[in-house]
């Protein structure tokens, strides 16, 4: 099986409606799931929300009942450099976290948990596929790079953003920021199961003109993303 994540239900909306519904199970008074299958693979999809610690507990909950092989994070992010602007499309190699700081302990450094490697990995073959499909689908400028979540919202933070400018300087491939994938990261790393991303830049950090129009922008990039989990899961279907 598959587990296919998103941050609300508006990311989810395309896959939703192409998936073909076996039953909606409802894991918890807050979790919620759509179980079916697309194309050849039985897939789940469900609203993991955004908020690391929630988003994390979520996932492991879903992991728990699904067991699947790989997940698939959807939704938006904001770009944090140049390279990337207002709807184009971001694969995570690496995922990074602001907020947290053991380094006190002569161990760990600074974004790492006691005893977790400082950041997780997408297996390097799931992000070259998917980037493949998305350039054969057209366009859309897609990049991979490394991403950094944390609890704040860059959108009305604009000292934070000078913060996260200073203290990352020296990290040349890191490129965005969200609310949630590190928490899906972490549950997947804690279970031993496959994660790629797949994320539309709503919004570029220093722009302030993108402030009206960011929740349009990125639900405009959904339908592509669909297409793209699509094709990789019928390349993935062959692939067995």
């Amino acid at each position: 099986m598959i587990l296919i994540v998103g941050e609300d239900q508006d990311a989810l909306l395309y896959l939703r409606n192409r998936l073909n519904l076996a039953r909606e199970e409802n894991i918890n008074d807050y979790l919620h799931a759509a179980v079916g299958t697309l194309g050849e693979e039985k897939v789940a999809v469900s609203c993991v929300g955004i908020g690391l610690s929630l988003v994390g507990i979520n996932t492991a909950t879903l992991l728990s009942v699904y067991d699947p092989y790989l997940v698939i994070n959807i939704g938006c992010v904001a770009s944090i450099k140049g390279t990337l602007h207002q709807g184009d499309i971001f694969i995570p190699e690496r995922y990074y976290v602001e907020g947290i700081d053991y380094s006190g302990d002569g161990k760990t450094i600074s974004g790492q948990l006691p005893g977790l490697p400082p950041f997780f990995l997408t297996e390097p073959s799931l992000a070259e596929k998917a980037e493949s499909i998305g350039y054969e689908l057209g366009g859309k400028f897609i990049e991979r790079a490394s991403l950094l979540s944390g609890d704040m919202r860059l959108l009305d933070e604009p000292e934070y953003q000078q913060k996260l400018k200073m203290r990352y300087a020296g990290y040349s491939r890191l490129t965005c920021y969200d609310n949630s994938s590190y928490g899906v990261a972490l549950a997947c790393y804690l279970r031993k199961t496959s994660l790629l991303s797949i994320k539309a830049v709503n919004y570029e950090a220093n722009a302030v003109s993108e402030r009206l129009n960011f929740r349009r922008k990125g639900l405009e990039a959904m339908p592509f993303i669909g297409r793209l989990v699509a094709g990789l899961l019928l390349n993935l279907s062959k692939g067995r």
